[in-house]
């Protein structure tokens, strides 16, 4: 015998028509509709109602980012105690660049609603599991949990992280500058690469911005790598047969991590000064200095102390992950390869630090 499906829950038979295109080129019209074709109509009165929300914030998306893309037409015009407003060019790059994202996202709900409708009338020509109804809500509630939890993070961390980025980056692209392109009273204009080509060519800024670059590549380089391996290393000696209280040292050194960064920068401040800073006047207690050394403002020595005070700052994480990563592998693992002959060194080259690399 044969038992039909029961509830919203709708198994299709196979070989019936396909829809599945048809479906898709509705949905490309009318975002839903292919949805409900599929006998999916909750879904579909979503995409609908989303389709409806674009169309009305369509003129506003169109706007702004046409002022994205001329960063305002009207300047401020002053005449006497008399002030019209103009456009302000960095609000308007904003702006469009925020409802860019808007658009963005839309785009993405539209192209989803046509591979959905799409994919959904294949399943069905296969006779396939479709969820239609209540069941579909139950499915998108057990199944769309943590994209729903984690949205609220990826809107701010979208707002106050990624939009000021390619800000500050689209900002290079400008003449934004003092005294004649600032706004509200002057209109900012694109000029390209002519601010890059100024810098390369310029002398005055050329010695400047390759400077600048190299200490960045070195200080992106070197503090990865410090803050990384250092962790990797404080984490083999801790896990070393040989070193009895892991516990107590584990503790130990993740109090740096623990401590709030902003008063460990404070110590290291007074640590460091140059007049009556602890380093300074252990240094010279000990007849190591007979001078004070400039920590903080001679250029070599304050990176020197950048690159010591981000060690001591980043080093306790990667313990505490490698630690925790080590302490995970199977003994098994490292047994077999003590049978076939490795010793410490080859163990921990060949299995340890692969699995923790990974």
């Amino acid at each position: 015998m044969h038992s039909s499906p029961t509830g919203k829950e709708q198994v299709m038979e196979k070989n019936q028509k396909n829809h599945a295109a048809p479906a898709a080129v509705a949905s490309a019209f009318i975002w839903g509709s292919g949805q409900w074709m599929n006998r999916q109509y909750a879904k579909g009165a979503l995409f609908f109602l989303a389709q409806i929300v674009f169309l009305i914030l369509l003129p506003t998306i169109l706007e702004n980012i046409n002022g994205l893309i001329t960063l305002g037409d009207t300047a401020m015009v002053v005449n006497g105690s008399k002030v019209t407003q103009g456009d302000n060019s960095i609000l308007l790059m904003l702006f469009g660049l925020l409802f860019v994202f808007v658009a963005a996202l839309f785009l993405f709900i539209y192209v989803f609603n046509i591979r959905d409708a799409y994919s959904q009338g294949k399943r069905i020509a296969e006779g396939r599991l479709v969820y239609t109804g209540k069941t579909w809500g139950k499915h998108m509630k057990d199944s769309s949990f943590p994209y729903l939890v984690l949205t609220p993070a990826i809107i701010l961390v979208g707002l106050f992280v990624v939009i000021p980025i390619i800000f500050s980056f689209l900002i290079a692209f400008t003449n934004y500058s003092s005294p004649d392109h600032l706004p509200p009273k002057n209109l900012v204009d694109w000029v390209g690469f002519k601010n890059f080509a100024m810098l390369v060519n310029m002398p005055t800024w050329n010695s400047t911005l390759l400077g600048v670059a190299a200490w960045t590549v070195v200080w992106a380089v070197g503090s990865t790598f410090s803050c990384f391996f250092g962790g990797l290393l404080v984490a083999c000696l801790i896990e070393s047969k040989r070193v009895r209280l892991k516990k107590f040292w584990r503790t130990l050194y993740i109090l740096p991590w623990a401590i709030p960064g902003m008063i460990s920068l404070l110590v290291f401040r007074n640590m460091f000064n140059g007049q009556f800073g602890a380093i300074n006047t252990f240094l010279r207690n000990q007849g190591i200095i007979s001078a004070n050394i400039p920590w903080l403002s001679d250029p070599i020595f304050a990176k020197v102390v950048i690159f010591v005070v981000n060690f001591w700052l980043g080093f306790p994480y990667f313990m505490a992950l490698m630690s925790g990563i080590m302490t995970s592998i199977d003994t098994e693992v490292l047994d077999a390869a003590k049978v076939d002959g490795a010793n410490e060194r080859q163990v921990f080259r060949h299995v340890t630090l692969p699995i923790v690399m990974y």
